[in-house]
């Protein structure tokens, strides 16, 4: 299984951009057709995640949305509150062959996460978003 841990602003928008952009939501298409990847909201957009989805939807999303990772910045029993920790939380919970898991991480901001997950991660430009460039070495993680 391969799972594509995602963030949306400076990801499929750019800084100061109020809305989505179908250029970046077409390359995730783009990186599910080329990885059969499966996608996990990592945003703070995940608050309303149906709402998310659907909008992603909207402007032409079609790769798989699978959920979103959990949030501990208002769980007064997990102690860690990074973008990392959720993350780490969500394969504890959902993957159990982890022989047959691979990852990444796409969002603009290095969000405390671990040396492990550093390997897996792509930091997008924030006044850009996810480019072609993200896209190739998006895919090129996964072999």
């Amino acid at each position: 299984m391969k799972v594509v841990f995602f963030d949306i602003d400076g990801v499929l928008n750019h800084y100061g951009g109020d809305y989505l952009e179908s250029s970046h939501i077409n390359l995730f298409n783009e990186l599910w057709v080329k990885t059969n990847a499966l996608f996990v909201m990592t945003s703070s957009w995940r608050i309303d995640f149906h709402g998310s989805c659907s909008l992603i939807e909207k402007y032409g999303g079609v790769f798989p949305i699978i959920g979103c990772t959990p949030n501990h910045l208002y769980d007064e029993s997990e102690t860690e509150k990074t973008r990392g920790a959720e993350i780490k939380h969500w394969i504890k919970d959902n993957i159990q062959n982890k022989t047959d898991f691979q990852y990444i991480i796409i969002d603009d901001v290095e969000c405390a996460i671990s040396d492990e997950q550093i390997e897996r991660f792509v930091l997008t430009d924030y006044k850009v978003g996810f480019t072609e460039k993200d896209l190739e070495k998006s895919v090129n993680m996964f072999h």
